[in-house]
């Protein structure tokens, strides 16, 4: 086992860790058999990035940029556990255990879910952001870099034209939306949680908040994969704007 592949088992066995110890730790709500479903299923497992490390090997790919493919997949994967281990159990732990309902809730009880939301807004931005780097250092070894005041998602877009990577170009929409409706006005604007805390817009549902983060855990890994075997991605997930585009292709 090399450096590198040493690294990647530390990471993992890490992060399983930590897996173990959260569903471990849940009051005696889950059995051991429970635990060990939720464990053995999670998205997280089954991010393997060992297979990913394996694969690249075996393909005979450039493996000057691997260390640095590696270490953004440790990113990526960590971001996905703070938004679906972390974030999302704390919905259920401070809200949903405690009855909350949207159509009768308290200022507190909605200010407690709006500070939830504000983490998965930016969180899942940063998380996409993983990802084009991800992409952007396959492509060409290096991060996407764009000088002050340009968009570094439209620059990607254009980077990953004529090659595997052109499969998030079909979420460029939704990426845009994201940012439009609910990241930059949150981040640099006027608050959209906090006008819905008033009452006075209603330009998004709940699970729209989730909707990067559902594109990500559902199709990356398994793309990333057929990517490194040589394969076209053979996964699509049906998002925001994705009719208005015309799109077409597997579905999860």
């Amino acid at each position: 086992m090399d450096e590198l592949e040493t690294t990647i088992a530390e990471f993992e066995d890490k992060l399983k860790q930590a897996l173990i110890d959260k569903y471990t730790q849940a009051n005696g709500d889950l059995t051991p058999q429970q635990q060990t479903i939720f464990i053995e299923h999670s998205n997280i497992v089954r991010f393997d990035i060992m297979t990913f490390y394996r694969t690249y090997i075996a393909s005979g790919q450039p493996q000057d940029r691997l260390g640095k493919l590696v270490h953004a997949l440790f990113d990526i994967k960590l971001q996905m556990f703070y938004i679906g281990e972390v974030d999302m159990g704390l919905y259920n732990t401070i809200l949903y255990s405690r009855g909350y309902d949207a159509t009768n809730t308290t200022p507190y009880e909605l200010i407690k879910k709006m500070s939830l939301d504000q983490n998965v807004i930016v969180k899942s931005r940063i998380l996409w952001e993983r990802m084009m780097n991800f992409a952007s250092v396959y492509i060409s070894g290096e991060e996407v870099k764009v000088s002050s005041g340009k968009s570094k998602k439209g620059k990607f877009f254009k980077i990953i034209e004529g090659t595997p990577w052109i499969f998030l170009k079909d979420y460029s929409k939704t990426l845009s939306w994201y940012d439009d409706t609910l990241r930059t006005p949150e981040v640099h604007s006027g608050s959209v949680l906090r006008k819905n805390f008033q009452h006075i817009d209603d330009t998004f549902e709940d699970n729209s908040i989730l909707v990067l983060y559902n594109i990500a855990i559902n199709l990356f890994y398994p793309n990333i994969i057929a990517i490194a075997q040589g394969n076209d991605p053979p996964y699509k997930v049906w998002s925001i704007g994705m009719q208005e585009e015309g799109n077409s292709g597997n579905h999860e």
